[in-house]
């Protein structure tokens, strides 16, 4: 199925070359410059065949002047060995859904206070449960003798 194909598309660092005509189950496929990583370098998006009333989604590929081929920006920088990527646009957003120190450590605080008040909470479940067999043995007894 289309499941096979796909990972053969994203190939970790694949070469690119002599591929056998793997784009079946896409409607297009463009390729253009990718100058932003270094020369020769090209950018390769394939349109999925979707399901009608799917909408659209299209796979971008990033090819090196070697032929390698790489299934995301992240995957090329981790290549190159850059820790920001070279388009403003897309550092940008990236930048932007990372979380500051500060906030990783408020949000470590809020997990533990969670954890504790849990954790209590566990703790008077099992004391009330306690406290209801002392008081139904406490009436059974009382039963008994009265019974008696």
């Amino acid at each position: 199925g289309g499941g096979e194909e796909r990972s053969e598309e994203r190939g970790k660092g694949a070469p690119a070359k002599g591929g056998g005509g793997k784009s079946k189950g896409y409607k297009a496929v463009t390729e253009e410059p990718c100058e932003e990583f270094g020369a020769g370098w090209i950018k390769q998006s394939k349109e999925r065949i979707m399901p009608e009333g799917k909408g659209k989604h299209v796979d971008h590929f990033y090819i090196s002047p070697g032929g390698r081929r790489f299934d995301s920006r992240v995957k090329v920088l981790r290549h190159l060995g850059l820790a920001v990527d070279p388009n403003p646009a897309v550092a940008a957003r990236a930048g932007g859904s990372r979380i500051s120190d500060a906030e990783r450590a408020r949000r470590a605080a809020a997990a533990e206070e969670r954890r504790q008040a849990k954790a209590a909470k566990k703790v008077a479940a099992k004391e009330a449960k306690q406290a209801a067999k002392e008081r139904l043995a406490a009436a059974l007894k009382e039963s008994q003798a009265v019974a008696e």
